[in-house]
């Protein structure tokens, strides 16, 4: 089996792990504004949720966790002037590739949720709605201002937390300032893989690759995350050693994740690890 089959089998445990995070995408060419994958929206013109909160469950058949809304309201306290909300008048700094017809959307959007904070600043739902809407208008620092202020008001939220890091890594590939959030994400709460995943993903491609912290950071989650995820971080680690021809290790991580798929019956992804194991042992 060629190495980008196998390598294949670890994208299909993602997409079928439920590890998409709560990103909001630049428009599509056709003027067309993305639908995240977490859950289904809940407004007709494709407004993406709110936010997601993780709960572990055992009930899935390859996951360890489901995605759910954040609740609409907040029990946290009005701004005090150490924590004050950001500005909800300011110009929005549109990305110059947005089309008016998307751009006008937004626009929109972005009113409406400034009107809804305007009246309630607890609403940490609709935080997250306008931070979305900044970060898919092209207007990073808005975005990463609201993310602050969350993490601020909301000091246990690993939400906020991964989006901060996901901006950095994959917007302005600030990868120390990435590490920083998802390391604090991970410190209030080690139980959730895509910290570990995200950090792993830094390590591998673009930051300290010439440390073990690629290594290093899957390994120790694996006694921490909750339920099922170290599927997720066994499956990440084999294919590392894979990509550097390390079969031996490879062999050993695929066979953990092969033999925790196997206690939860999903036979396909049994039958597709059992080949890779094989083509590796050749």
């Amino acid at each position: 089996m060629p190495q980008s089959k196998i390598f294949g089998i670890f994208i299909v445990l993602l997409i079928l792990i439920g590890a998409a995070v709560l990103l909001s995408k630049k428009p599509l060419s056709n003027g067309e504004l993305p639908v995240p994958q977490t859950q289904e929206s809940t407004e007709s013109s494709t407004i993406p949720p709110a936010g997601i909160s993780i709960t572990p469950s055992d009930s899935s058949a390859s996951s360890s966790y489901t995605i759910s809304p954040i609740p609409v309201t907040s029990t946290a306290p009005a701004p005090s002037a150490s924590s004050s909300p950001p500005s909800l008048t300011k110009d929005v700094a549109f990305s110059g590739d947005i089309s008016a017809p998307v751009k006008n959307i937004l626009s929109e959007r972005i009113a409406k949720y400034r009107t809804l904070l305007s009246k309630n600043y607890s609403d940490l739902s609709t935080w997250m709605n306008l931070a979305i809407q900044y970060k898919t208008a092209g207007d990073y620092d808005s975005a990463r201002e609201v993310w602050e202020y969350i993490s601020r008001t909301h000091p246990r939220d690993i939400t906020s937390l991964h989006n901060l890091g996901d901006l950095y890594q994959n917007f302005l590939k600030d990868y120390a300032k990435a590490e920083s959030y998802y390391k604090l994400a991970i410190s209030i709460n080690p139980t959730q893989s895509i910290n570990y995943l995200a950090l792993h993903e830094i390590y591998r491609y673009s930051y300290r690759q010439d440390t073990s912290a690629a290594v290093d950071i899957l390994k120790s989650g694996f006694t921490k995350v909750a339920g099922n995820q170290a599927i997720d971080l066994y499956t990440a680690l084999g294919s590392y050693y894979e990509s550097k021809n390390d079969k031996a290790n490879a062999i050993v991580y695929y066979t953990k994740a092969r033999d925790a798929v196997q206690k939860l019956g999903n036979t396909a992804l049994v039958a597709q690890l059992d080949s890779a194991i094989a083509v590796l042992k050749q």
